[in-house]
Parts: structure tokens; sequence; C-alpha cells
């Protein structure tokens, strides 16, 4: 016999600029529960869905709040608090939930989320989602019950394209290359 899962499955692919980025989580409800200070405690690593840990993977180096992180595959662990969030990046994907043992040297990057309440606008289902999508940047939104959390994820878009336009554009090149060079540098 086959039955639904409680919390579903999500996967989400989303490119900004020349960066791909690919999320995979499970998404649990609210179900009528006090979900912030209860179910997920505050000041306590959550695997920031349900079932086994949410995995981001992303092809090029971005920077999260400014600070520098490796392209590559890294599982996606929260810690809640009223009036932040901890969004950290672990590189150690391969968990059920959260590790048996926290390890710090698993860390790839700690930054602090901006969290803010909504008492009009309520997420049965927890959400990761991309807004704000640009060539250069995006928002990366976890949103769950009144809650949503927001980092700032860029991208090295505009420093990659100009290292491609002065290695690669020369006097072969065809029309269409210079007239997309032109392109984007207006």
């Amino acid at each position: 016999m086959k039955f639904p899962a409680v919390s579903s499955h999500a996967e989400i692919e989303q490119k900004v600029g020349l960066t791909e980025f690919e999320i995979e989580y499970n998404r649990p409800n609210v179900n009528n529960r006090k979900v912030f200070g209860k179910l997920i405690p505050y000041g306590e690593v959550w695997r920031t869905g349900a079932n086994e840990n949410t995995v981001i993977k992303f092809d090029q180096p971005i920077r999260v709040n400014g600070q520098e992180l490796a392209a590559g595959e890294y599982a996606l662990y929260t810690k809640p608090s009223k009036e932040d969030w901890d969004v950290i990046f672990y590189k150690d994907t391969k968990n059920w939930g959260n590790p048996k043992e926290w390890k710090e040297s698993n860390v790839a990057l700690k930054v602090k989320g901006t969290s803010t309440k909504s008492m009009n606008n309520k997420t049965e289902t927890f959400e990761i989602r991309f807004t704000n999508v640009t060539h250069q940047k995006a928002d990366l939104v976890f949103a769950w019950d009144n809650v949503n959390v927001v980092v700032n994820i860029e991208t090295n878009t505009i420093t990659t394209v100009l290292k491609m336009i002065g290695d690669q554009l020369n006097d072969s090149s065809s029309a269409k290359d210079f007239y997309n060079s032109a392109n984007f540098y207006y």
C-alpha cells in the first residue's frame, strides 16, 4: 500500500544570473499547532523542514548577507529566535534531520536572517522560495505560520561576464557577440 507523506516533498530550481540553485526539502504544515517557540523551540538548531535535512546546492561561489560561500552542496539548518534566525550552511548533507553529533568544523557559514511576523498573512505549509531575483542577487525566504525570514544572496555574475567578454571577445567574434557584450555593458 502507498500513502501520502505527512510532510510533502519539494524541490526548487532557481537561476540567479549565471548561478544555478537547487533546494530539496520537506514541507510540514501548521495543523493548528503553535509553531515557533513550541514545536520549533527558540535557540535550538532546526533541520529547516521535516524528515531528512534540507539540502541547498549551487554551482558557483556566492555571498550570503555579504559573506563568501564556496560553490557546493550544504545542509541548510536554522536556529530560530523571536528577533532573527541563524541560517547555517553545514558541510555534511547525509543526515536525517539534525546531525547525531553537531560539529562546528562542518559549519561552512552562519549568517543572521531577518525575521518578520505578520498576523494577517499566514503560511500553512512551510515554504522556501527565492524572491526579488535579478542577474546579481536574490532573497532566500523561509516562510511558515506567520513568520518570514530573509537572507540576501549575491552572485558573481557581473565579474564573470566582464571577464568572459575581456577574455573571449576579439576580431573574429560574431556581430551577435559584440551586440550582446554592448547590451550587457548598457
